[in-house]
C-alpha cells in the first residue's frame, strides 16, 4: 500500500467520521487503519500532527461509525510499538553492538519522543476513563490503553501522570471485574518494580480479594501470577488456587 503522511491520514480519518457511510460498513475504518504511515523508527509523527491524530480517534469513538472501537484498538496497538521503539532508543544504556551503527538521539529528539509520549500517556489514561455508555467489549479498548502505558510506565518523567493512572487501576482492580483486569494489574505491578518501591500491603489485599470474586480465569491467573513474582504465594499455591478456581466454574 502506498505510503501516505500523517496529515493525509488524519484527512481521511476525519473524512471518515463525518460521512454517512461508515455508520453502515466497516470497510472505511478498517483501509484507514491499514494505511497509518508508522513503519518503526522511520516515520515518526510531529507531536503537533499527534494531537490532531489523537483528537480524530476522541471524535471517532464518540462517532457512529462502523467498526470504531475495533479501529481504536489496532491504532493503540500501532501505538504500542513505536512507544516501545522510542523508549528503547532513547536508552543512554543501549550498546553499539546491539545495533550496528547506533547513534545516540540528539537532545532535540529526546524532547520530541518524550512529548510525545506525555501526549500518549495523556490519551491512554482518558482511553481507560472514558467507555461510551451503549458501547459493548469495552474492556478491549481499556486493556489496549492499559498495555500502552506499560510501555510508558518505565519513564519516570511521566510519574504524575503514571501515578494518577496506577490510583484509576486500583480502584478498577477493588470494584471491577471484566477482561481488562490483568493488563491493570500489570500496570500497578510493573510500576512500583521499576520505582524499587515494595508492593503495599492494601495492594496485595486487593489482589487477594479479586481472586475471590472473579468469574473471568485470565483474571485469577494475572491475581496468582502476580502474587508469585512479588513472594507472597509459591507456584505450587498458584496452580493449587487455579485449581479451585476452575473447579468452582463446573
Amino acid at each position: 500500500m502506498k505510503q501516505i503522511s500523517y496529515e493525509q491520514w488524519v484527512k481521511n480519518l476525519n473524512e471518515i467520521i463525518d460521512s454517512p457511510a461508515p455508520r453502515r460498513t466497516t470497510m472505511p475504518l478498517r483501509q484507514c487503519e491499514h494505511s497509518l504511515p508508522y513503519r518503526r523508527l522511520e516515520r515518526v509523527p510531529a507531536p503537533e500532527v499527534l494531537e490532531e491524530i489523537l483528537a480524530a480517534l476522541l471524535r471517532l469513538r464518540h462517532s457512529r461509525c462502523a467498526g470504531r472501537l475495533e479501529f481504536e484498538v489496532g491504532v493503540m496497538r500501532r501505538f504500542w510499538m513505536l512507544v516501545m521503539d522510542l523508549v528503547f532508543f532513547d536508552d543512554p544504556n543501549v550498546e553499539g553492538e546491539l545495533i550496528p551503527d547506533f547513534k545516540p538521539p540528539t537532545q532535540e529528539v529526546v524532547h520530541r519522543n518524550l512529548t510525545i509520549m506525555r501526549l500518549l500517556a495523556d490519551y491512554a489514561f482518558e482511553a481507560v476513563k472514558d467507555q461510551p455508555k451503549k458501547e459493548k467489549k469495552t474492556s478491549q479498548r481499556i486493556r489496549a490503553a492499559f498495555e500502552l502505558l506499560e510501555e510508558l510506565v518505565r519513564r519516570k518523567e511521566l510519574d504524575e501522570r503514571l501515578q494518577e493512572t496506577v490510583n484509576y487501576a486500583r480502584i478498577m482492580i477493588r470494584q471491577d471485574d471484566n477482561e481488562s483486569l490483568p493488563a491493570a494489574i500489570t500496570l500497578v505491578d510493573l510500576f512500583y518494580v521499576t520505582r524499587e518501591i515494595a508492593r503495599p500491603k492494601d495492594f496485595i489485599k486487593e489482589l487477594n480479594a479479586l481472586e475471590e470474586r472473579t468469574q473471568h480465569e485470565s483474571v485469577a491467573f494475572a491475581v496468582n501470577n502476580t502474587l508469585v513474582e512479588i513472594g507472597e504465594i509459591d507456584e505450587l499455591a498458584a496452580l493449587d488456587r487455579m485449581e479451585y478456581f476452575r473447579d468452582g466454574e463446573e
